[in-house]
């Protein structure tokens, strides 16, 4: 009866023990989940602000042009790239001055 007794117990423990190790493994899975999805996340933002900063960069180079011969032309393609910055970024026409700085909303 001794041995019964024994076997129980240890069955008992092992099965305690598989609980808490799937517990661990499935917390330290779940926190990994959330740290990559962080990082996805800030990856996104970093790529729309660079596409952002080229889009207005080439609006800045079509206005030197502009500047410097008054070509027809080059208010033309400014005009898609604005439209294309301002539908694609979804950047709001109007902008509201919000301290000393201007928080496009």
């Amino acid at each position: 009866m001794n041995t019964v007794s024994r076997f129980a117990n240890d069955s008992k423990i092992i099965l305690v023990s598989f609980l808490v190790a799937a517990i661990v493994v499935f917390s330290v899975a779940v926190g990994a989940w959330i740290n990559l999805n962080n990082r996805f996340i800030g990856v996104e933002e970093y790529a729309s602000s660079t596409r952002v900063l080229t889009s207005l960069d080439k609006l800045r180079v079509y206005e030197l042009s502009f500047s410097n011969d008054y070509n027809e032309q080059v208010i033309a393609s400014f005009n898609k790239e604005a439209e294309k910055t301002i539908v694609n970024q979804n950047v709001p026409l109007t902008g509201e001055l919000i301290g000393s700085e201007t928080e496009l909303r």
